[in-house]
């Protein structure tokens, strides 16, 4: 039976859609009684729309390539501003905070050392695999590109699942200028523009400037709130083109200082317990609780019931990016059929997550004893992170193509070398451990002798690369650091030709040979630990005694590691076109994603081979109706090899133990299905959306899930190697996880978006635009249980434009979230030692703002 609340939700969502169908049903009416008496000869056409899915533009239905564009008019009528408004208006596309982007399924839920992102993310041909710094607002973007399946053969890495491109505008042969200013919910305030020209006869320029502050969108009930915007992005730009060369010059600079985004705590532990039970038999363990007696039983995110933007934090902390990238594109024309093109892109990226809560809570200390809660009297966590990120790309590109009446060719090679570093460090003002030094807690305890005494080389050995050493308190609260250096090196020989056979028949073959080189050169972990006690209880007793901490530091360092990686990838597709000029198309196309090294597990287990993918994909693309109507159709099927996933493994022998690694699953399999349509129904009223299935298997794996609140446990006897007698040890229960989902895929998703003009005569055009998007319930692991679902939400959105007749200047209202629907995007689960925490990227809030445009 559905439950009182399910039922609420579905018949909210079912009336949602009714509204939104009326509204466009009764626009659609009203439009065609306005129309009908207009002469049958009015332009119905659609615009073409030019993309460079095969690193070359060509008009999207001539593509055999399942792509979403935007091109610079559909961002501003849109108000696409960023990944969120983009993630609703493409089907496949899923993106989260921590996340990068998942196409049609194929994502990368885990960001452990070396691994890599499954959807390529260019801008202006320069690859990235952080987000962070691209574009402020995607403004002056000349058009954004969203590949979907594998685009192994053109694209420079880590196209296993797509690739996104933003492409910004050029400098213009003719003076024009522009301004941007817009208004808009949270205090936000977005001031951009634009002026370019020509230099001389063949040199032109192009300088953009974006500014965008806003303020918090998180409600934070004890702090400041979170979610503020304070953007700065500058790019400068020189063009020089003659008969033969076409030469262009992109400078980019990206400042950022805010108290941005975080995570939002959805589900506490129960505040009743002081220690989370035991999973095994449900006593009391040596977890505690960091929200025993707090005030709130539940997070003020999910008070009432449904999901709010709201946190209880009383960290703040900030965000600061630091970008800076080069792109450099050199075209020289050999002939009327030869072409040489020379692409270089760098970029130094530093962010970092300043001082941002750690511990998803606003408990402090009491006045008696600031190691002691105010609202319990017992040790806590009052936490905080310091993660800084230091990432120089440089990518070198050389292409030569050839264009003849019947064959199309591109050919070249493609180099990359990117530098890692990072810097993390946590530091807990509550920890009693961190202020206190070993050698003073030894002697307070009565002890003759120090650490050093006992230990002459001032550290006890763990192993080669392990060991425990004094601790001695530097005053900043710092109780862990991970600093992390890393290289990849990447090279690549690629080649596609698409020849036509004959008016109607065309056949597309692409190759790529990659090879990966991954080394790490730095990883370290060091902890405070607070339990250091080699004489037995001596020092910390029966632990009743909160004052007596003995402690230390934990110190791990991985030697270097060393890992290579090569493949061939490719794709080939025939098309034909029918009479009426729509394409037809199959297409198999191979992808392929590197492996990587598992820090601080012993072999084999120590690394992850990589991710091979192929997909077997036809489609249709065309215009109907005398142009009237535009019909995307793809059907897929995706067969992995080795599909990369973090799973927990189990070892019976010496002794029964479990842990986690990324590990290659087999025979995992991928199938859907897109339509997107378009239909201008009058000369003044346009419908468009899609609709996205997806539905997806893996293969046989058995695994167990200490995430599972439900988890139970296998008995296992054994012989102890280190007592000789024999022992118990208890193994979460193993549980076959074959024909489950893959995490973050919606099996369906729509959107469905109506425009209507309305003719002002010499005062201009009225253009009124709402958009309805779905996104369905969807998994967050492979583990598929009912604890991690994201349940599904919608997006309603809505905006009344003013364009003046002289088309220079544009005047709009728009709302977006119209019903303040919150939903999860993403979602991270812990385990019983944290009581089952979770958090999770949420969708944004209602918006309202106005913006006006003004460009010559």
């Amino acid at each position: 039976m559905i439950s009182d609340e399910v039922a609420s939700v579905a018949a909210r969502r079912i009336a949602l859609g009714a509204v939104s169908c009326a509204i466009a049903a009764a626009v659609c009416v009203h439009g065609a009684e306005q129309d009908e008496d207009q002469d049958a000869s009015d332009d119905f056409a659609l615009e073409e729309v030019i993309v460079t899915a095969d690193r070359q533009e060509q008009s999207l239905l001539d593509v055999p390539i399942s792509v979403t564009a935007f091109d610079a008019d559909a961002l501003e009528d849109y108000q696409i501003t960023g990944y969120k408004d983009l993630e609703v208006r493409v089907p496949g596309l899923q993106i989260g905070l921590d996340s990068p982007a998942t196409i049609r399924g194929i994502g990368s839920l885990y960001r452990g050392l070396a691994g890599d992102v499954a959807v390529a993310e260019y801008s202006n041909d320069l690859y990235f695999n952080e987000p962070y710094g691209v574009s402020s607002s995607l403004y002056d973007i000349e058009r954004v590109e969203v590949l979907r399946g594998p685009q192994g053969s053109l694209y420079g890495r880590n196209s296993i699942g797509g690739a996104i491109n933003y492409v910004s505008k050029r400098p213009a042969t003719e003076f024009g200028a522009g301004v941007t200013a817009e208004l808009s919910s949270f205090g936000g305030r977005r001031l951009n523009g634009f002026v370019t020209g020509p230099i001389s006869d063949q040199l032109a320029f192009r300088l953009t400037v974006e500014s965008q502050q806003r303020d918090g969108n998180q409600e934070n009930i004890t702090g400041p709130d979170f979610g503020a915007r304070d953007d700065v992005h500058v790019s400068p730009q020189l063009a020089f083109r003659n008969d033969w060369l076409d030469v262009n010059l992109r400078y980019s600079t990206f400042d950022q200082d805010a108290m941005s985004e975080v995570r939002v705590p959805v589900r506490y532990p129960s505040t009743g317990v002081e220690f989370h039970p035991n999973p095994q038999d449900g006593s009391p363990s040596e977890e505690r609780n960091q929200f025993y007696r707090y005030p709130r039983r539940q997070p003020p995110s999910v008070s009432g019931g449904d999901l709010s933007n709201r946190v209880d934090l009383n960290n703040g902390g900030r965000t600061e990016v630091d970008r800076d990238a080069i792109s450099f594109h050199a075209k020289v024309r050999l002939s009327d059929n030869w072409g040489v093109k020379y692409i270089y892109g760098g970029s130094e990226l530093v962010f970092g997550f300043i001082d941002q809560d750690f511990d998803g809570s606003s408990v402090t200390g009491s006045a008696s004893d600031r190691f002691l809660s105010a609202n319990a009297g017992v040790p806590f966590v009052d936490g905080t992170i310091r993660a800084i990120f230091d990432i120089a790309l440089d990518t070198h590109e050389l292409q030569v193509t050839l264009d003849t009446e019947r064959l199309s060719a591109i050919a070249g090679m493609y180099l990359l070398d990117e530098d890692y570093m990072s810097d993390i460090n946590i530091f807990d003002v509550a920890n009693r451990a961190v202020f206190s030094g070993t050698d003073d807690i030894w002697r307070a305890a009565g002890l003759p002798f120090s650490f050093g005494d006992l230990f002459p080389e001032g550290r006890l050995s763990l192993g080669e690369d392990r060991w425990i050493e004094a601790h001695v308190p530097d005053g900043t609260a710092r109780f862990y650091h991970a600093p992390t250096v890393k290289t990849v090196d990447s090279k690549a020989v690629f080649g596609q030709a698409s020849y036509e056979l004959d008016e109607r028949w065309r056949v597309t073959l692409g190759l790529r040979y990659t090879e990966d080189n991954k080394k790490i050169l730095q990883d370290e972990d060091r902890v405070v630990i607070g339990e250091f006690d080699p004489f037995d209880g001596a020092l910390l007793g029966d632990g009743t005694d909160y004052t007596r901490t003995a402690p230390a530091r934990f110190n791990r360092i991985t030697p270097l590691l060393v890992q290579d990686f090569d493949k061939v990838t490719g794709n080939v597709s025939l098309e034909y076109t029918l009479a009426d000029g729509q394409l037809v198309y199959g297409r198999v196309a191979t992808g392929y994603r590197s492996g990587g090294p598992v820090i601080d597990r012993d072999p084999p287990f120590d690394r992850y081979d990589d991710e091979e993918l192929t997909s077997y994909e036809v489609g249709f693309k065309g215009d109907l109706m005398d142009d009237r109507m535009r019909v995307l159709v793809s059907g897929f099927v995706y067969d992995f090899g080795n599909y990369q996933q973090v799973i927990r493994h189990r070892e019976l022998e010496p002794v029964p133990r479990q842990f986690t690694v990324i590990d290659n699953l087999p025979d995992t399999t991928l199938s859907g299905l897109e339509i997107d349509l378009t239909v201008i129904v009058t000369p003044k009223f346009r419908l468009s959306g899609f609709y996205a299935w997806q539905t997806s298997s893996l293969g046989p794996v058995m695994a167990s899930d200490p995430l599972d609140p439900n988890q139970t446990f296998d008995v296992v006897s054994y012989m102890s190697p280190f007592t000789g007698q024999e022992e118990v040890a208890y193994l979460e229960a193993l549980k076959n996880l074959e024909d489950n989902e893959l995490p973050n895929m919606p099996n369906h998703k729509w959107s469905v978006t109506a425009d209507r003009e309305f003719t002002l005569g010499d005062r201009g055009t009225l253009m009124a635009s709402t958009t309805f998007s779905f996104t369905g319930e969807r998994f967050n692991r492979i583990q598929n249980i009912a604890y991690d679902v994201l349940d599904s939400h919608t997006r309603w959105d809505a905006s009344l434009s003013w364009v003046s007749a002289s088309q220079r200047t544009t005047a709009t209202f728009y709302v977006e979230n119209l019903t303040d629907e919150i939903g999860i995007m993403e979602l991270e689960s812990n385990g019983w030692s944290d009581g089952y925490y979770q958090d999770a990227t949420l969708t944004n809030p209602r918006f309202i703002g106005f913006v006006v445009r003004w460009a010559n």
